[in-house]
């Protein structure tokens, strides 16, 4: 049968083996016609921030039709022949026989939110759970899951180096032939029922002008136990008949063995069977799910640039709305007695009613959030222009202020805010405070336009953002850019499209001097030649991290890592392919550590180093770990050299940078108040001392004399430092300043005397910047602080990103450039990835708003790890008491095989409080069982009946219930002599519960004592990366509520894991439905507020819940209500 059939029409009855997703619409914007695609391919030619508008997904989507027709993707098992089907076999799924080492699958992909292909699936085997692979430093291999209907789960383990050839409609033609006795007889495992139905050889033709797209090529490999393979992966030796992989791939024609019937195989490579091919924008049917690979850079550019801007576009389109919304506001005097005109602080009143609510539903669930509201104040209605412009605090449960009650009466509809009138105007409202005004958000896309402006940092024709660095012009024009740095560009490119590097490395490597657009035309493969085959690949560069001339100094430094981690350490860090790293671990298990050693031995391999992180939190703690360890290796390795030995190891200067600007606020704050500690940035800065520019000044300055918590420069301090610091005491201008933090003048003398000017203040810490070995930041300051910027594109040597898997990956484009930097990604990608704040909101019509959420929470570790890239595990807990990560090791972390460590030990003097709470549980709840000798377990505090109140502006949930048993818990904890306060925090997954814990500390007398030292009560999302002994977590769900998003397994991970010494659960076990053994899991049923039925996936959370009941370890409480 001849496969050369005309292509048809593909109807909109094709398969669709996806759940139907809502429709999605963005607003569209004002005069401005939506980007293209192609759009994307130009980076802004401005500075000046511009709008975003979006792309073609924007548009809205047409009424859905008659549910599509079901022709899902077949994959069925085949053997490949090297020439014909005379000839050897080269590959064959085991199935079918058990001849090759190499398995092969004929694959038919036909779902539509990819390029639909037929083609063959090779695999090759890594090891017996990659154990040995891992034990000898390569690392582990991961795939994305498959399950489509939980495509939020992180990816996971896979024992197989996946090579796919594939053909698309247009491409190929096709023979079948039922397959002769003589030739089925050579697959000894073809089962007689399959041989009796009939088994097909299929040829599959390339057309002249056409090439197969080879998908996993190239992607780092290794099986120690089977050097074979690895010669036959990495080195192209002949597999058989003298055919190595490089020949199979790029073979023109393939003649495979099939286990189904001529029939069967006809429908399967039939190309009108096949759907339409895939293209950006998505066409009529609006089902979409994230990818982990992208076909071409186009795809890559879109499907990440429009997944920031559909995450926020439509809430900048309602805000920019509410502050043309002008409305009459009722300005009320915080202090009545005090004339109008010299009362600053009002309560602003703001009459809404249910259409606004309706209208704005959405929007406002996330606008209330915002830290910079304004209300812009009018005379009347139609004027334009402002009259004033408040600062403004919204305030989320105005009834519950007793201050404002009786002042004015409100509605549940109104919004409040507490306003503050700048002093520069004192105008009166007037006696009936009638005066009109919107309300002014900061604007939701600066930030978005910085992404995408980094993901098009990899259009086709950009210019590499580190020229400075490659000693090229800083404006450099893509005509002038090497064939080198384009040829480095192209492979990054390729590292982000996550289809592995067959083109890249099939093509001749760039030569020196070919210059001119044509060439670097040509260097890019941007030409519309065949491509030509070739006979040997190029290989994947390979940096070694551990190239430090100094051997005792690597000795010092991998002694920082677990004894059994340093020799996986040593090979791991010494071959890093393409120079990235991945290293992932669960909570506790020493990743901050881990990034350090890996932070200090680039930086002392490579040069200057650029670490981030998501959050600032993150990036001070990654900063403080760096400086710690980098001062213990070198007393280590000076441990035995005299104080004026010229050998000694220095510490490597590491600055925890902030914006000029606020470290200069902050410096001139400190030397007025040296106590001023962490308050000195004013405003809602997330400025810290330690590390920061203005520690390090005050520390050369004043020998951290003047400021507590700066310090006394040692002697191993870096060698430029004192060269700093020699200079600009030895400078007269700074005469009056040194004296002021010698102590010989008070700062009234300064004051009064020479002040040094700013610009001599910022020259030091200008000064110090050039010093820098490891600069610690947050992404956007690596883009909006000038200096930083500079100094990353013209002096960064490599990247290390801390908490990785909460990082996007514009993100993590806007800290690594586009020439390929070594880079070192640090994350668990089992715990909360990055935010997507825009899920399932959708418009009246039911047309979401962000049909891209899901890509959007696809991480910056997430996708380099599901590409293939070997992933360093660190498998050792180190900070929980023994037992108490057992539960979630068995349901979120079942493919690591994990071991305490000898700091896990509960009879360790650091876990008192645990021996204390559990001594405490024994005695008030003593039908729990007791944990295993020598552990601790969780505790489960039932409380059936709880109520759950829902917040009806931000959609937040409360239960003062399970609040009230929380801190009682807590209170009597503490004065039984059972527990500290310091020691114990209250956590909750929910805003309004956090909120809620808060105002009854402050105002119930029996906690407001008791629990005074007790650390502020915070959400999941916010205490991720911190940790306390004893941690009380609030679920605030019910039977009647459902689990809710408590059940997201990486929100769960995160929420059982912060503890040390003690968790204790508070909330209500029937959440999750029944926990009787043999009930269903799949799903939890309840109803919301309007009647709806609400279906919740609880699977691991019944699990845990389950788990906690089985081990006995479940104590019931009575709700007790006042009357």
């Amino acid at each position: 049968m001849s496969g050369n059939a005309p292509l048809t029409n593909w109807s909109d009855e094709a398969e669709d083996d996806i759940q139907t997703r809502p429709r999605v619409k963005l607003p569209p914007s004002n005069p401005t016609p939506p980007a293209t695609s192609s759009s994307l391919a130009s980076p802004p030619t401005t500075t000046t921030p511009a709008p975003v508008t979006p792309g073609p997904s924007a548009m809205p989507a047409p009424k859905a039709s008659a549910k599509p027709k079901k022709a899902s993707s077949k994959f069925e098992a085949c053997a490949v022949f090297a020439q014909n089907s005379e000839g050897p076999v080269i590959a064959c799924d085991p199935s079918m026989s058990g001849m090759c080492k190499v398995s092969a699958t004929f694959v038919v992909c036909r779902n539509r939110d990819c390029v639909p292909w037929v083609g063959i699936r090779l695999q090759f085997p890594l090891g017996p759970g990659q154990l040995d692979n891992e034990n000898d430093g390569f690392g582990v291999r991961h795939v994305p899951v498959a399950d489509r209907q939980n495509f939020d789960k992180p990816v996971v383990v896979s024992d197989q180096h996946t090579i796919d050839i594939r053909m698309q409609r247009g491409q190929y033609t096709w023979s079948i032939d039922s397959a002769p006795p003589a030739i089925v007889a050579r697959f000894s495992r073809l089962s007689p029922t399959v041989i009796e139905k009939g088994v097909t050889i299929l040829t599959l033709r390339l057309k002249d002008d056409m090439s197969s797209d080879v998908v996993g090529f190239g992607m780092p490999y290794a099986n120690v136990c089977d050097p074979e393979l690895e010669s036959w992966v990495n080195h192209d030796h002949p597999i058989v008949g003298g055919i190595s992989l490089l020949d199979l791939v790029q073979a023109r024609k393939f003649t495979l063995l099939v286990d189904k019937t001529p029939v069967h195989v006809t429908e399967c490579v039939k190309e009108n069977n096949l759907p339409p091919p895939f293209a950006l924008p998505y066409g009529e049917d609006h089902s979409y799910n994230p990818d982990r690979s992208h076909d071409t850079d186009n795809d890559h550019l879109a499907i990440v640039t429009q997944s920031e801007v559909q995450d926020v576009f439509w809430v900048e389109q309602d805000a920019v709305a509410l502050r043309k919304d002008k409305t009459p506001v009722y300005f009320v005097p915080r202090d009545l007695d005090t004339a109008v005109e010299d009362v600053r602080r009002f309560f602003a009143i703001m009459p809404r009613d249910k259409a606004f609510w309706a209208r704005y539903k959405e929007a406002w669930a996330r606008l209330w959030k915002d830290l910079n509201i304004q209300l812009f104040l009018y005379y009347n209605k139609a004027e334009e222009l402002t009259s004033g412009i408040w600062d403004a605090k919204l305030i989320l449960h105005p009834k519950s202020r007793e201050e404002l009650a009786t002042l004015h009466p409100t509605t549940d509809d109104d919004l409040v805010f507490e306003v503050w009138r700048p002093r520069d105007d004192n105008k009166a409202c007037g006696p009936d405070y009638r005066n009109c005004a919107s309300i002014s958000f900061g604007s939701q896309m600066v930030d978005c336009e910085r992404k995408v402006n980094a993901v098009n940092f990899f259009c086709l024709k950009a210019t590499p953002t580190n020229a400075e660095s490659l000693m090229l012009p800083k404006e450099v024009q893509f005509e002038e850019v090497p064939p080198v740095v384009l040829d480095r560009m192209e492979l990054h490119r390729a590292v982000l499209r996550g289809k592995g590097f067959f083109e890249w490395m099939v093509k001749p490597a760039p030569v020196e001097d070919n210059t001119g657009l044509a060439g670097n035309l040509a260097a890019m493969g941007l030409e519309n030649a065949p491509r030509p085959e070739v006979t040997k690949r190029r290989q994947l560069p390979i940096v070694n991290f551990l190239n430090i001339p100094d051997g005792r100094y690597v000795d010092a430094l991998l002694e920082e890592a677990l004894p059994q981690d340093r020799s996986r350490y040593r090979r791991y860090l010494s071959e890093c392919q393409l120079g990235i790293g991945v290293m992932t671990a669960g909570p506790g298990f020493g990743k901050t550590t881990g990034a350090s050693i890996v932070a200090l031995a680039m930086q002392s391999s490579l040069g200057k180093i650029l670490v981030s992180a998501p959050s600032n939190i993150a990036v001070g703690n990654f900063a403080e770990r760096i400086d710690r360890i980098t001062v213990s290796v070198a007393a280590r390795y000076n441990k035995e050299k005299p104080a004026d030995n010229l050998t000694r190891a220095r510490h490597r200067l590491v600055v925890r940078g902030f914006r000029f600007r606020t470290e200069l606020a902050a410096f001139k704050y400190l030397l007025k108040n040296p106590s001023g500690g962490e308050v000195a940035a004013a405003g809602n800065s997330k400025w810290r001392l330690h590390l920061s520019f203005a520690y390090w000044t005050f520390s050369l300055l004043s020998n951290g004399s003047y400021i507590a918590g700066t310090r006394e420069m040692h002697p191993d301090e870096h060698e430029s430092l004192e060269q700093i610091r020699q200079r600009y005491r030895q400078n007269s201008e700074y005469d009056n300043l040194r004296a002021l933090l010698d102590g010989t003048i008070t700062y009234q003398q300064y004051e009064s005397g020479d002040m040094l000017k700013d610009a001599k203040i910022e020259s030091v810490m200008i000064a110090i910047l050039a010093c820098v070995d490891v600069l610690c930041t947050t992404p956007a300051a690596t883009e909006n602080c000038e200096e930083f910027k500079e100094w990353k594109n013209g002096h960064a040597d490599g990247i290390v990103i801390d908490e990785a898997a909460n990082m996007h990956r514009a993100d993590l484009y806007c800290v690594w450039g586009n020439t390929m930097l070594p880079v070192f990604l640090i994350g668990d990608p089992k715990q909360l990835p990055p935010a997507v704040m825009t899920k399932d909101s959708a418009d009246a019509d039911g047309n979401l708003f962000n049909r891209l959420a899901l890509d959007g929470g696809i991480s910056a570790l997430g996708f380099i790890q599901a590409s293939g890239v070997p992933v360093f595990r660190l498998k050792c807990q180190l900070r929980m008491g023994k037992g108490l990560f057992d539960i979630i090791a068995n349901e979120i972390y079942p493919d690591v095989p994990f071991t305490y460590g000898a700091s896990c030990d509960i009879s360790l003097p650091g876990f008192s409080s645990g021996r204390l709470l559990e001594k405490y549980i024994h005695e008030r709840f003593p039908k729990v069982s007791a944990p295993v000798e020598g552990t601790f377990s969780p505790i489960f505090i039932n409380c059936p009946g709880s109520r759950v109140f829902t917040d009806p502006r931000s959609g937040s949930r409360k239960c003062p219930d399970q609040i009230k048993v929380a801190l009682d818990f807590a209170v009597d904890l503490i004065k039984t002599n059972h527990g500290k306060a310091e020691d114990i925090v209250v956590l909750s997954p929910y805003a309004a519960n956090v909120e809620a814990i808060g105002h009854m500390r402050k105002k119930r007398p029996e906690y407001t004592a008791a629990l005074i030292n007790m650390p502020e009560s915070s959400t999941i999302d916010g205490y991720q990366g911190r940790e306390n002994d004893i941690v009380i977590v609030v679920m605030g769900t019910s039977k009647s509520t459902g689990p809710l998003f408590t059940s997201n397994e990486n929100r769960l991970n995160v929420m059982f894991t912060r503890q040390r010494c003690g968790l204790v659960v508070v909330g209500e076990l029937d959440a999750v439905g029944v926990l009787k053994k043999g009930a269903k899991d799949a799903v939890v049923k309840t109803h919301d507020a309007e009647g709806n039925l609400v279906v919740t996936r609880a699977a691991a959370l019944r699990c845990v819940y389950r788990a906690l009941k089985d081990r006995g370890r479940v104590a019931d409480v009575k709700i007790e209500r006042k009357k």
